[in-house]
C-alpha cells in the first residue's frame, strides 16, 4: 500500500484562509479588550458603592481627637493634718490636672470649689503611713483621678481626666 499524498494545495486556497483567520483573531481581541474594560468598571463601581454611604444617609464628621495635654494647677496647695500616735503630721501638696479635652477643662474651671472639697476629702481621708511609700503616693493619685472623674459625670461631662500630678508633696 502506498501513502497516500496529499495534494498540495493551491495558493489561492492558503491565502484565503489566513484571510480568513486574520478578522477572528481582531475580533477575539477587541471582545477580550471589552471584557477587560467591563471588569475594571465594575470593580471601580463595586468599590465606589461600598465605600460611600447610601444616598439617605448623612454621616456627620468625626470630632476631632484632642491630642494636645492641658493643664490646670490648684492653687493655692492643699494643706491637710493627720494624727498618728497622738502627734499632728501634716501634707502639703500642689496638685496639677491633666486632660486632653476642653470640656474637662470648662467643667473643673466652673465647678472649682466643688472640686477642691472633693479633693480635700479624698486626700483627708488618707493614712499617713501610706503616703510615706511611693505604692501610697501612687494610689492616692488614682483616688484623686477618680474623685476628680466622679465630679465630672456628675456634671454630665463625657470626657475624664486623665492624670493627676503632684507638684510638690511634703509630709511632716
Amino acid at each position: 500500500m502506498a501513502a497516500k499524498k496529499q495534494a498540495p494545495k493551491a495558493p489561492a486556497q492558503t491565502e484565503a484562509t489566513e484571510v480568513a483567520a486574520a478578522p477572528n483573531n481582531k475580533k477575539m481581541i477587541m471582545i477580550f479588550a471589552a471584557v477587560l474594560v467591563l471588569a475594571i468598571g465594575a470593580s471601580v463601581g463595586g468599590t465606589m458603592f461600598l465605600l460611600n454611604p447610601a444616598d439617605g444617609e448623612h454621616v456627620e464628621p468625626k470630632e476631632p481627637v484632642h491630642t494636645k495635654a492641658m493643664y490646670i494647677t490648684f492653687a493655692p496647695a492643699f494643706v491637710v493634718n493627720y494624727l498618728v500616735a497622738n502627734k499632728p503630721r501634716f501634707l502639703q501638696s500642689e496638685l496639677a490636672l491633666m486632660a486632653r479635652d476642653p470640656a474637662v477643662m470648662e467643667a473643673i474651671t466652673a465647678h472649682a470649689p466643688l472640686v477642691r472639697a472633693k479633693l480635700l476629702d479624698t486626700l483627708s481621708a488618707q493614712e499617713f503611713a501610706d503616703l510615706q511609700t511611693q505604692a501610697g503616693k501612687e494610689a492616692l493619685q488614682k483616688a484623686l483621678r477618680k474623685t476628680v472623674n466622679a465630679i465630672l459625670k456628675e456634671q454630665g461631662v463625657d470626657a475624664k481626666a486623665e492624670m493627676i500630678l503632684f507638684s510638690t508633696f511634703v509630709l511632716q
